[in-house]
C-alpha cells in the first residue's frame, strides 16, 4: 500500500446473470481506466470487488465464519485489495478474466464490504486526507433487503469516511429486454419481479443520495457502459493570471482554457514514452536486454548541404534565413530582435459590440483549437469575482459583447484580439455545486487569417436547379425534428453531450498499451462493431427513433446523387429533374453494362433495354447525342460476341435502337451521326451473325429466379 496516493477508488462490479450482456464493455472501460492511470502516472489506489459471483472470497465472510455466523457476505469476491494500480489489476480486468457469476447480486452487502475495506486501510496507512470514491455498477434487478438500520449504517459510514458514492445503473428497462414484451405488455412473472426490484433499488439509492455525496448515472446500452468513466481527469491550468484593464482601473482575473485536445499518439509530451529498439523476430521477452539498455537517444547534426559527408557545423555557427525569390536572406538574431514586437503581458478592454443582430460577430469567426481555443474568465479573489459578475450581467442586460486585447506571456507572447461574451450562473436550486458568473473568451481572427473560398451564386433567379423543392424542404424538416437529441439520452437527458462522450480512438489506445503490457505477443484486433466506436463513428440506422428512420428512408428518393440498379429509371429521372444531367448520364453508362452482366439468363435484359431507350430519349432532348452513341457502340461490341449475353445485343437491334442521327437534333450538334450511318448500324453484322441456340420446340427457357422478388 502506497501512502502517496492522491485518490482512492473502490470499484464494486456486479457480475451476476443479468449483468452478463454488459460485462465485456464494463471490463473494457475499467481496464482502460487502469491503463490510463499507469500511463499518466498519477498515484492512485484502487480496489476491485466482484459481487453476484458463484464463489465467495472476502475478509468479512471469513471473519463471520470464525465467529460461527454462516451465510454472511456471500457471493462476493475481492479481486484486489486497496493498493496502487498494477498489471495484476489489469490482468483481473481483462474480459476473459472477469467472472460470469450465477449468484444473487446484493449491492448492500457489497457496499458495506467496500466501506469496511476502506476503514481498515485508513487505520493502517493513514489515508484520511485523500479523496475517495466508491463506484457501484449493476443492473439492480435483484431484490435486496435495505431496512432502516442498514440504510442508516451505510449513510453514517459514507459520511464518516467522506466517500462519494457514484452509481452506474446499466441495462435497459427489464420490459424492453428480449422476452419482456412491448411497452410492458404480456410480461412474465420473472420480468415483473425484475421491474419491481429495479424500481425498489433505484428508489432506495435515490433516497441515499439525498443524505450522501454522489450521483446516479444511467447506461441503458453498451455504448453508455463503454463510456461510463473518464479515464483521465485533468485539472484546468490558468493560461493567464493578471490584471484585466478597464481604462485606468483593473480587475485581477484568471483565464482558464475550457477545452484542450488530448493527444493520442506516442508524440504526446504528457506521457513518458520514448523510442525503443524493436526486438528481433521470434525473440522471447526473457532473451532481450534490460529495458534501460533499449531506449534510443536522439541527436541532431548540422552539415553543409553541398557537403553532407563533411565537417559538422555547430548550431552557434548558423543563422536563420528568409526565402526571398531564389535567394536566401540571412538575418542575425540581434537584427531579428530589433524587428520583433515584444509586448508586455496583459489583458485590456478595447470596447463593446452588439451581441445580436447584423452587428454581431459571426460565430464562425470564433477560434476553437488547441492554441486558439475557448477560455473562461473568472475573478481572482472575492472582490474581483464581484466585479466580473457585475460586468457579465451588464453585458447580458444590454446584449453586448466585449473586444479585448490579450498577451498571455511577457515579451514572448503574440497579442491577440478576443471576444468576451457573458455566461450567467443558473439559479441556486438548479445545480449541485455553486457556480459563478463568468466571461467566455474566444479568439478573433486577424485579416491575414481569413481564407476565401469562391462558390457559384445560390440566388434563386441565377441557379434555380440548386433550390430545394417544397417536398425536399419538408423531408429535411422531418429529419431535423426526428433526430432531436435534447431528450434522446438515458433518463430523458440530452444525448451525445461532450461531457459524456469519450474518444473511441483514445480508448483503443489504452486497450493496445494495456494488453501489450500483459502480453507482448498480443495481436490487437481490428475495430469491428465495438459499441463505443460504432455509436460515435458509424451509428447504425436501427438506433435512430422510428420517426427519424422514416424520414431518413425518404431522403434517397428526394435527393438522388447516383443511378442505382434497383430503380435506375426513377434515379435517372430524379437526377435530370435536379439539373444533374452529367451525373445522370454517367450513372446510366455504369449501370446498363452491370445489369447485363449480372443477369441470369435474360431476366434483367428488359430493364437494361428500358434504360437504353430512356437514355436515348434524354440525350435527344438535351441534346447530347455523343455520350449515347459512344455507349451504344461499346455495348454492341462488348456483348455481340459474348456467348452468354449476345442475345442482349440482338434485342437492341430487334428494338431498332440506333445511334442518334443529325436528323433528330439541331443542326451542328456535336456527336450525332449521319442518318445513313444510323440505318447501317442495324444491318451491321446481320449476315455474319450466328444465331444464338434456341430452345427446342415446345420448350421454354427456364428462369431459375422467376419466383424471386
Amino acid at each position: 500500500m502506497s501512502t502517496v496516493g492522491k485518490e482512492l477508488q473502490l470499484v464494486v462490479l456486479d457480475v451476476g446473470p443479468d449483468m452478463h450482456p454488459y460485462l465485456s464493455e464494463a471490463a473494457r472501460n475499467l481496464f482502460n481506466l487502469a491503463t490510463a492511470r499507469l500511463l499518466n502516472k498519477p498515484s492512485m489506489e484502487m480496489a476491485l470487488i466482484f459481487y453476484g459471483t458463484t464463489e465467495t472470497d472476502n475478509a468479512l465472510n471469513r471473519e463471520m465464519l470464525a465467529e460461527g455466523e454462516e451465510g454472511q457476505y456471500t457471493n462476493i469476491v475481492v479481486a484486489q485489495e486497496l493498493q496502487c494500480v498494477s498489471t495484476a489489476l489489469m490482468a483481473a480486468l481483462r474480459d476473459e478474466a472477469v467472472p460470469r457469476g450465477a449468484g444473487p447480486s446484493d449491492w448492500v452487502n457489497a457496499v458495506l464490504l467496500a466501506i469496511d475495506m476502506l476503514l481498515k486501510a485508513d487505520k493502517k496507512f493513514n489515508l484520511a486526507k485523500y479523496p475517495r470514491k466508491l463506484f457501484l455498477i449493476s443492473t439492480f434487478t435483484d431484490p435486496v433487503d435495505l431496512d432502516p438500520e442498514f440504510r442508516a449504517n451505510i449513510v453514517e459510514s459514507l459520511r464518516r469516511t467522506r466517500m462519494a458514492l457514484e452509481v452506474v445503473a446499466v441495462g435497459e428497462e427489464p420490459w424492453r429486454a428480449p422476452g419482456g414484451g412491448e411497452d410492458g405488455q404480456g410480461l412474465t412473472l420473472e420480468v415483473e419481479g425484475k421491474i419491481a426490484a429495479r424500481d425498489a433499488n433505484m428508489e432506495a439509492l435515490s433516497e441515499l443520495m439525498s443524505d450522501v455525496t454522489g450521483s446516479i448515472r444511467l447506461a441503458p446500452t453498451p455504448k453508455e457502459v463503454a463510456g461510463m468513466f473518464q479515464a483521465v481527469h485533468k485539472e484546468g491550468n490558468a493560461a493567464y493570471s493578471g490584471p484585466f484593464t478597464l481604462g485606468t482601473k483593473h480587475i485581477n482575473v484568471k483565464v482558464y482554457k475550457k477545452t484542450n485536445p488530448e493527444p493520442v499518439t506516442y508524440n504526446s509530451s504528457s506521457w513518458e514514452l520514448k523510442r525503443y529498439c524493436a526486438p528481433k523476430p521470434n525473440q522471447a521477452r526473457m532473451q532481450r536486454p534490460p529495458d534501460d539498455e533499449c531506449w534510443v537517444g536522439v541527436s541532431r547534426e548540422l552539415r553543409a548541404a553541398n557537403d553532407l559527408d563533411g565537417t559538422v557545423v555547430g548550431s552557434m555557427d548558423t543563422l536563420p534565413a528568409y526565402k526571398y525569390g531564389k535567394e536566401c536572406i540571412p538575418v542575425h538574431e540581434d537584427e531579428e530582435e530589433l524587428l520583433g514586437y515584444h509586448p508586455e503581458k496583459g489583458m485590456a478592454l478595447l470596447g463593446f459590440v452588439d451581441a445580436e443582430g447584423d452587428g454581431a460577430v459571426p460565430f464562425y469567426y470564433l477560434g476553437c483549437s488547441q492554441t486558439k481555443g475557448c477560455f473562461v474568465v473568472l475573478g481572482d479573489k472575492e472582490g474581483d469575482a464581484v466585479a466580473v459578475s457585475a460586468l457579465a450581467r451588464a453585458m447580458a442586460r444590454t446584449k453586448r459583447s466585449a473586444v479585448v486585447r490579450v498577451v498571455f506571456r511577457a515579451r514572448t507572447g503574440t497579442p491577440g484580439l478576443y471576444l468576451l461574451t457573458p455566461l450567467l450562473a443558473p439559479p441556486k436550486g438548479d445545480q449541485a455545486q455553486p457556480q459563478f458568473d463568468c466571461l467566455v473568451m474566444n479568439r478573433l481572427p486577424f485579416e491575414q487569417d481569413f481564407r476565401a473560398t469562391w462558390l457559384p451564386s445560390l440566388e434563386p433567379d441565377v441557379r434555380k436547379e440548386v433550390q430545394p423543392s417544397p417536398e425536399q424542404q419538408a423531408a429535411m424538416r422531418a429529419v431535423v425534428e426526428g433526430l432531436d437529441l435534447m431528450a434522446a439520452g438515458p433518463g430523458g437527458r440530452e444525448a451525445l453531450r461532450p461531457e459524456d462522450v469519450v474518444s473511441p480512438v483514445q480508448q483503443r489506445l489504452y486497450q493496445l498499451v494495456g494488453r501489450k503490457a500483459l502480453d507482448q505477443g498480443y495481436k490487437f484486433p481490428k475495430d469491428e462493431g465495438e459499441a463505443l466506436t460504432s455509436a460515435v463513428c458509424d451509428p447504425p440506422l436501427e438506433r435512430f427513433p422510428a420517426k427519424a428512420r422514416a424520414a431518413l428512408e425518404k431522403l434517397p428518393k428526394l435527393f438522388k446523387t447516383q443511378v442505382g440498379t434497383a430503380s435506375p429509371l426513377e434515379d435517372f429521372a430524379a437526377l435530370l429533374e435536379g439539373g444533374k444531367a452529367d451525373d445522370a448520364i454517367r450513372g446510366m453508362e455504369e449501370v446498363i453494362p452491370r445489369l447485363v452482366e449480372e443477369s441470369v439468363g435474360a431476366r434483367l435484359y428488359p430493364k437494361a433495354a428500358d434504360c437504353v431507350a430512356r437514355l436515348r430519349q434524354a440525350c435527344v432532348a438535351l441534346p447530347r447525342p455523343g455520350p449515347f452513341n459512344d455507349l451504344l457502340s461499346r455495348l454492341v461490341e462488348r456483348f455481340e460476341g459474348d456467348p452468354l449475353h449476345s442475345a442482349f445485343a440482338q434485342r437492341l437491334r430487334d428494338a431498332r435502337v440506333t445511334p442518334i442521327s443529325s436528323a433528330e437534333v439541331p443542326a451542328g450538334t456535336e456527336g450525332a451521326v449521319a442518318p445513313a450511318a444510323a440505318e447501317a448500324f442495324l444491318r451491321r453484322g446481320g449476315a455474319d451473325r450466328k444465331e444464338a441456340p434456341r430452345p427446342a420446340d415446345g420448350q421454354e427457357e427456364e428462369d431459375e429466379l422467376a419466383d424471386m422478388e
